[in-house]
């Protein structure tokens, strides 16, 4: 596990997908940077614009974020369920703007 960045250097556990180790709270930087490689079956590390430049250019917040990576995302199998997620959310968001939420 030494020099993988999927794990920690430090305690060895599996790291989430921005290199971040929960159980000891140290972050890694992969090898071969942490935007050059995706976790997953997700392309987003083939574009040069990744979904994450987005969110920090619009200031998003996390539910419009989430509804950006589902639109960019090419999951085999998923197009489907990625639109029925999509639905999901702006029917949450849409109650959350109703309810004064916002």
């Amino acid at each position: 596990m030494l020099n993988d960045p999927d794990y920690c250097e430090t305690c060895g556990n599996l790291n989430d997908d921005w290199g971040m180790c929960w159980e000891c709270k140290t972050a890694t930087q992969p090898r071969e940077g942490i935007r050059k490689y995706n976790v997953g079956h997700s392309n987003y590390s083939q574009y040069k614009i990744q979904p994450w430049d987005i969110w920090l250019e619009y200031k998003l917040n996390p539910w419009d974020a989430d509804i950006v990576k589902r639109v960019l995302r090419t999951k085999p199998g998923e197009r489907r369920l990625d639109y029925e997620k999509i639905k999901h959310i702006c029917d949450e968001r849409i109650r959350q703007i109703d309810e004064g939420l916002t």
